[in-house]
């Protein structure tokens, strides 16, 4: 019977002792699932962060199908060709501005092509629509945001015309000067510069009313008029200038502008008006001069070459005689039967231009 009893007690001692590793064992593994819900809590990396827990080995990997997205924010630079050194997109929400291609000019509330060319291949993002004319936007660009001129390049038609731009932009370097609405723009202003050598006439129209018209040379006001609509014109003096009326309708007026020059033969002098530059030469022949005139840089229509003959002074009138763009009287043709004396003439060069009040 002893020997029995010895038998049950061993069975339950061993049963016992299971139990327990049994129990141990579940406990371990409810840990470890806890240990697992917090370490996955981080969306990168798997790391243990459960405080007396079982230590447990780091993971280091990253969980797949996470995709970074970079944009560039507002003023920020994008581009589609350097793509190792800018975003190739703008954020959403913003305007893709090809800023390193734009050429376009903006003259208070309106935008003009120039046909030159940039090849940057660098834009900036702008919040265009939002109401806000910012320091980057203009009315090409953002013309909803920026109204009434705002951020324009130029303010009016006429600081454009007298500005070093248009000079630039309407030069005859460029072949699309005909075809360019900007630079059509100045053909009918108040205001242009006459410069003979280093000498510069500053011109502004402060009134047009028949039968005349008042013309401001460095800021000295002269009345000029009224309009002589055929030939023989008689010129009206105004300072160092000459003025010719051939047109008054409305605020409109159409003008030759006039400058004296005495030319010794041979010579070349340099005029510039409405910002293209001329080459006047001239060189006696007996009782004509012959004029040739050319543009810099050249440009047929600019280009002319003719003999005129000394003219009867006013109040007979002048006949001009156009050579190029411009118009030509030869008040005197000298040629001396001397040698130590040379020969001249004195010449009234005149410009023609469209103006108004």
């Amino acid at each position: 019977m002893k020997r029995g009893l010895i038998i049950v007690v061993l069975i339950s001692a061993l049963l016992l002792i299971s139990g327990i590793a049994g129990c141990s064992e579940i406990s371990n593994q409810e840990q470890q699932a806890d240990n697992q819900t917090a370490i996955f809590t981080n969306n990168k990396t798997i790391i243990s962060v459960i405080e007396n827990a079982t230590p447990q080995p780091e993971i280091n990997e990253t969980i797949p199908n996470q995709t970074v997205i970079v944009c560039a924010k507002e003023n920020e630079q994008f581009s589609k060709v350097y793509t190792t050194q800018y975003p190739e997109s703008c954020c959403e929400g913003l305007t893709e501005w090809a800023s390193g291609f734009d050429t376009s000019v903006s003259i208070a509330d309106k935008c003009y092509e120039t046909m030159m060319l940039s090849g940057n291949p660098v834009g900036t993002c702008i919040n265009c629509g939002n109401g806000i004319c910012d320091s980057r936007e203009n009315p090409c660009n953002c013309p909803e945001d920026c109204k009434n001129g705002e951020q324009a390049q130029y303010a009016s038609v006429d600081q454009f015309c007298s500005s070093e731009g248009f000079k630039r932009y309407c030069s005859q370097d460029n072949p699309f000067i005909d075809e360019l609405e900007l630079c059509k723009l100045c053909a009918k202003t108040s205001k242009f510069i006459i410069k003979a050598g280093e000498t510069s006439y500053n011109i502004d129209t402060s009134e047009i009313s028949a039968p005349g018209v008042k013309i401001k040379v460095n800021n000295i006001e002269y009345e000029v008029g009224p309009a002589q609509l055929t030939q023989p014109y008689s010129p009206i003096s105004a300072g160092d200038l000459e003025f010719i009326v051939t047109s008054i309708s409305g605020s409109n007026s159409t003008i030759l502008v006039g400058i004296t020059k005495n030319f010794t033969s041979g010579e070349t002098k340099t005029f510039e008006f409405d910002g293209k530059t001329y080459s006047v030469n001239l060189v006696v022949l007996g009782s004509e001069a012959r004029i040739q005139v050319d543009t810099q840089p050249y440009s047929q229509e600019g280009y002319g070459e003719s003999e005129i003959s000394a003219q009867n002074a006013p109040p007979y009138g002048y006949y001009p005689e156009k050579i190029g763009n411009l118009y030509f009287v030869a008040k005197k043709v000298f040629a001396s039967s001397r040698e130590d004396i040379a020969d001249y003439a004195t010449i009234l060069l005149l410009f023609e231009k469209e103006i108004s009040a």
